[in-house]
C-alpha cells in the first residue's frame, strides 16, 4: 500500500505536505467535492476545536454516565449527590477581544463541563427566553422534581417549549462557553427579581445557592438583589464597587466561570445545573469581525447539536432499560403541562425576519472567505443590503477602533451614495488597520 506525503495546492500549484494544515484542508476539499459528505479533520492536539467535537469517540456517552445521571436525578444518596441548581442570568455572546489574536478568541468559546457536573441548557439558537417571575418559580418548582424529565409540553408551538430545547451535557464533554449577566438594571424591581441562582430544593423554591442576607453596599442609592442572595452575586456586587459604578466588572460572567465556581463548592458530590436564558446572535461583530463571527456561530452549532443528540440518547438509554426488566415494560412520555403554562421563549414576524436576515449573512460568510480587501468590500455590500441601510449605518455606529474611538467619526462617508460607495471607505479602513487592531481576522 501506498503512502503519499505531498499534494498539491490547485490555487498557489505548489506541493505541500498533506499532514500540514493547509494540505489536510486541501485534501478536505477534494474529499468534500467527490460526494464524501461533510468530513472534519481530527487533531489529537485540539480536542476542543469544533471540527473534533463532531468525533463522537472522544466524548463517548456511556452507560455508566447514564446510569450516574438517573441516579443523581433521583438522588438515590443524597451524600453523593447535591441539591440540583438553576441559573437565573442574562446569555449572550462573549465579544471579541483586540488584545489576543483570533484562535485564542476561539478557544475561548468551548470548555469542558467540569468532572462533577451534569448540565441542562434550555434555549434556542438566535431566540430570547421570556419569563415572569411567577412563571419562573414555576420553572424552578417543576425542575426541583426530576419526574419532570419524562413528560411532555403540548401548548402553543411545540419547538418554542422548554420541554423540547433541552440541551444535556456530561461531566468533561464540551460545551458553549455563553457570556453570562447579573440582571441589575436599574428599571428593574430588585426586590422581586428572580434573577439568580438558586439550589432546587422541593421544600423551598425560593432558596439560592450559598444564600445569605442580603447586606449589601448600595451604590448611588441601587443595591441589587431581594432580602436574601446568593453568596455569588454578593461576590459579583462586590467586584462591581471595587472598579467602580457601571464598570460592568462585576454583572459581567461566563458560562465557564460560574459553572467552575458551583463545581468547586462541591468538589466531592455530583449536581445537576438547569440554565434557561436568552441565546441571542450578536450581528455587530459580523461586521467588525467577520471570521470570529462565522467561528462563533460554528462552534455554537455543533456544541448545540451535540447537546440535544445527548438527551435524546438519555431517553433512549432508559427506554432499552425498562425493555430489559420488561417484556411489555413502554417508557411513557406523558402530555402534561410541566414545565411552563406558557411559551418561553420570544418570537415574532420581527424576529422571524430578523433571524432570516441573519441567516443569509452567516451563509454568506461560510461560502465566501475574506482573503482580500475586495472580498471584505462585497461581505460590507451583501450585509447592507440585506439588513437595509438604515439598520447598517446603526449598527457601524457601535465599532470603535483600538482606543475606543468611533470608526465612522474618521471616514467622509455621504450616506447619499449608492451601497457600494458607502462600504468602499469602511472596507479600506478596517482593511488598513487590520494588524494595528490586532483582529486577527485575515488569512
Amino acid at each position: 500500500m501506498f503512502s503519499y506525503k505531498y499534494i498539491i495546492d490547485p490555487k498557489t500549484k505548489i506541493k505541500v505536505t498533506i499532514s500540514s494544515k493547509r494540505g489536510k484542508k486541501i485534501l478536505l476539499n477534494y474529499l468534500n467535492q467527490i460526494g464524501s459528505g461533510s468530513l472534519t479533520i481530527f487533531d489529537e492536539s485540539n480536542l476542543l476545536h469544533p471540527d473534533n467535537i463532531k468525533m463522537a469517540r472522544l466524548y463517548k456517552t456511556t452507560d455508566e454516565k447514564q446510569e450516574l445521571l438517573n441516579n443523581l436525578l433521583e438522588r438515590t444518596d443524597e451524600t453523593k449527590f447535591a441539591l440540583p441548581i438553576y441559573m437565573s442570568l442574562h446569555g449572550d455572546n462573549l465579544k471579541f477581544k483586540k488584545d489576543i489574536d483570533l484562535e485564542r478568541n476561539l478557544e475561548r468559546l468551548v470548555f469542558r463541563v467540569p468532572d462533577n457536573l451534569f448540565v441542562i441548557h434550555f434555549f434556542i439558537e438566535g431566540l430570547s427566553g421570556s419569563s415572569w417571575p411567577h412563571q419562573e418559580a414555576h420553572i424552578r418548582k417543576k425542575l426541583s422534581n426530576s419526574k419532570w424529565i419524562w413528560h411532555l409540553e403540548n401548548v402553543g408551538k411545540e419547538n418554542l417549549l422548554l420541554r423540547n430545547n433541552e440541551h444535556l451535557y456530561l461531566p468533561g464533554q464540551p460545551i458553549y462557553n455563553q457570556f453570562l449577566q447579573w440582571d441589575w438594571g436599574r428599571d428593574v424591581d430588585q426586590k422581586t427579581t428572580q434573577f439568580d441562582i438558586y439550589e432546587l430544593d422541593p421544600e423551598n423554591i425560593l432558596k439560592k445557592f450559598e444564600e445569605i442576607d442580603n447586606d449589601l453596599e448600595s451604590l448611588s442609592g441601587f443595591k441589587p438583589g431581594g432580602d436574601k442572595i446568593s453568596y455569588a452575586q454578593k461576590m459579583a456586587w462586590e467586584k462591581e464597587l471595587r472598579v467602580g459604578e457601571d464598570s460592568f466588572e462585576g454583572r459581567n460572567s461566563t458560562l465557564r466561570d460560574e459553572l467552575s465556581y458551583i463545581s468547586q463548592k462541591t468538589p466531592d458530590q455530583y449536581r445537576m445545573v438547569y440554565i434557561f436564558n436568552c441565546d441571542p446572535r450578536d450581528m455587530e461583530q459580523a461586521l467588525h469581525h467577520p471570521t470570529y463571527f462565522q467561528g462563533m456561530i460554528l462552534r455554537k452549532e455543533v456544541t448545540k447539536n451535540f447537546g440535544r443528540d445527548n438527551f435524546d440518547k438519555f431517553l433512549r438509554f432508559n427506554e432499552k432499560k425498562l425493555l430489559r426488566s420488561s417484556e411489555n415494560a413502554v417508557l411513557v412520555r406523558e402530555s402534561s403541562s410541566t414545565l411552563s403554562h406558557r411559551v418561553p421563549f420570544v418570537i415574532s414576524e420581527d424576529t422571524e425576519l430578523e433571524t432570516s436576515k441573519n441567516n443569509k449573512i452567516f451563509k454568506y460568510i461560510s461560502e465566501n472567505p475574506i482573503e482580500t480587501k475586495d472580498d471584505l468590500k462585497l461581505f460590507y455590500i451583501f450585509y447592507a443590503s440585506i439588513v437595509g441601510i438604515h439598520v447598517f449605518k446603526e449598527r457601524l455606529k457601535t465599532l470603535t477602533d483600538t482606543n475606543g474611538y468611533s470608526i465612522l467619526d474618521k471616514l467622509d462617508i455621504d450616506w447619499s451614495y449608492n451601497i457600494e460607495n458607502i462600504c468602499e471607505p469602511f472596507a479600506n479602513y478596517i482593511w488598513k488597520n487590520k494588524e494595528k487592531s490586532n483582529l486577527g481576522i485575515f488569512k
